[in-house]
């Protein structure tokens, strides 16, 4: 004797269920990606300004009053010249930023000796 019985998992209301619950993930995760990015932009975007603010204001020093103020007044820490790696830590602690200044010779100056940047 065969069973009439309609299989649940070929019934118009599961089958529209599934689809709904889909939509549903489909939506919620367009809005969490979209949230998301746009908070990783403003951040990033925050940074940069604060990066260059920095750059202005370190330019503006080293024009108006020389290396060495620059030297002496901004980057030379608990009389240290070039940073050694405990303050390095207390000043990412801060979420400040590490600098370096180099002469000509690319040799530091004062600040985190070990930035690199290429320059070539």
């Amino acid at each position: 004797m065969s069973s009439t019985r309609p299989s649940i998992l070929r019934s118009t209301v599961f089958t529209r269920v599934i689809w709904a619950c889909a939509a549903f993930v489909t939506v919620a995760m367009t809005l969490l990606w979209a949230i998301c990015g746009s908070m990783v932009l403003r951040r990033d975007a925050a940074q940069e300004a604060r990066i260059l603010e920095a750059i202005e204001y370190t330019q503006e020093v080293y024009y108006r009053r020389g290396s060495d103020a620059l030297i002496d007044e901004e980057i030379v820490e608990n009389g240290a010249a070039l940073w050694e790696e405990d303050f390095i830590y207390e000043v990412l602690e801060q979420e400040a930023q590490l600098i370096v200044l180099r002469d000509a010779e690319y040799d530091p100056i004062a600040g985190y000796h070990g930035l690199y940047a290429d320059i070539g």
